[in-house]
């Protein structure tokens, strides 16, 4: 007897990417740093998976306080594609 499909399979997966690890939840900050670093490497990062690590943010600065969105279209905007997010 076979088993029936379901409607999704859970397997382990990697991938080649980068990760945007904050020091800050400062969007300004960030999309300067970000602006200046992607003009500085040409295509390096199109297209570019990207895991937003929220793991060095302090007491103080918490991943809840992160516009997410915000972020989210400002990787756009440099062509980088947000996959997840690590550290919370």
């Amino acid at each position: 007897m076979s088993r029936p499909a379901t409607p999704f399979d859970i397997k382990s997966a990697s991938i080649t990417g980068l990760a945007l690890v904050l020091r800050t939840t400062d969007i300004a900050d960030i999309e300067t740093e970000l602006g200046e670093r992607v003009r500085d490497a040409g295509d390096l990062f199109s297209n570019a998976p990207v895991l937003v690590d929220v793991s060095a943010l302090t007491a103080s600065e918490t991943a809840d306080q992160l516009p997410l969105g915000r972020l989210i279209e400002l990787l756009g905007a440099h062509t980088m594609r947000a996959v997840g997010i690590v550290g919370a």
